[in-house]
């Protein structure tokens, strides 16, 4: 495993350094993923176990100031060199922060905090409650404003972006696509390599359609109707691991915790996720699941 970890890390610094010049190309708030939907969510599932892991948590929380504003500075200095994103997703964010904000003392993030405490039994009665009201002033006063700010920094930028055409309408753009597309998918291919196999994908998919409907014309109303669940989680987890039997390796022992995306991030998050586990206990995997948007889109 420590072979496995120096590779997945020496792999990542190569990557890094393969970006380097090319910094002002991200964009770190983009919808779903972006660090205004991800940050909070991500405080959520924080192991909070014992003391040290609650004061650590309390450091991160308290430390959303320094981090909204360093977004900030770098959203400004990429409006001034003319690569701010474009209004629809610049409303995209401000929309995302605003009902955010307006969650105030209904925030997950308390509530989610004082569950936990109130399941330390190491803690004494006194330290929960401090521990508690440490939690409540930092949302109000750290993590609240520090969305107001971004926010309000959203507004004064939209109108600024330069390109609607994506990417490649940039100097270096292209050359900082192949390399960024090459890292998330984890791979070796480029962009061309990556179209050309979806292209075939969806090809192979359409023939197959097409084939289906001439057989039954009834396929396609049903298509619209498809129930896309077994019932429960584990049914459709069931499911899907004999789905892939043929196509992947046996999984090592795990186990998995299912957790659900807090109401307010629901419109601005994924359908699923996988969070991925701490590099020195693989076998604890969490996947994040937002109901909601199933409900509201079945495609």
């Amino acid at each position: 495993s420590d072979k496995l970890n120096y590779e997945i890390i020496s792999r990542f610094i190569d990557d890094e350094i393969s970006l380097s010049g090319t910094e002002y190309f991200d964009e770190p708030l983009v919808p779903y993923t972006g660090l205004h939907s991800n940050m909070p969510m991500t405080m959520t599932y924080l192991p909070l176990d014992d003391k040290e892991d609650v004061e650590i948590y309390l450091a991160l929380l308290n430390d959303f100031g320094r981090l909204f504003d360093e977004i900030i500075a770098f959203e400004q200095e990429k409006s001034k060199r003319g690569m701010f994103m474009t209004d629809s997703a610049a409303n995209n964010v401000i929309e995302s922060c605003t009902e955010f904000i307006q969650s105030g003392d209904d925030c997950f993030l308390i509530g989610t905090f004082d569950e936990a405490i109130d399941e330390l039994d190491e803690l004494t009665v006194p330290e929960k409650t401090q521990y508690k009201a440490d939690n409540l002033k930092a949302v109000k006063e750290v993590v609240m404003p520090a969305y107001t700010r971004l926010a309000d920094c959203i507004k004064a930028l939209k109108g600024t972006s330069t390109n609607d055409n994506g990417l490649c309408a940039f100097d270096g753009g292209k050359e900082y696509f192949n390399n960024a597309i090459r890292i998330a998918s984890c791979g070796n291919l480029d962009a061309e390599a990556c179209y050309t196999l979806l292209d075939n994908c969806r090809v192979d998919l359409t023939t197959s359609m097409v084939r289906a409907i001439t057989s039954s014309p009834k396929v396609l109303d049903q298509f619209t109707t498809v129930n896309y669940t077994l019932g429960s989680v584990d049914d459709n987890m069931n499911y899907l691991q004999q789905l892939i039997k043929n196509d992947y390796p046996a999984l090592p022992d795990h186990d998995v915790d299912y957790m659900q995306v807090p109401d307010e991030l629901a419109d601005y998050v994924s359908p699923a996720a996988y969070l991925i586990p701490a590099v020195d206990d693989a076998t604890h995997n969490t996947i994040i699941l937002n109901p909601s948007s199933i409900a509201n889109d079945n495609s």
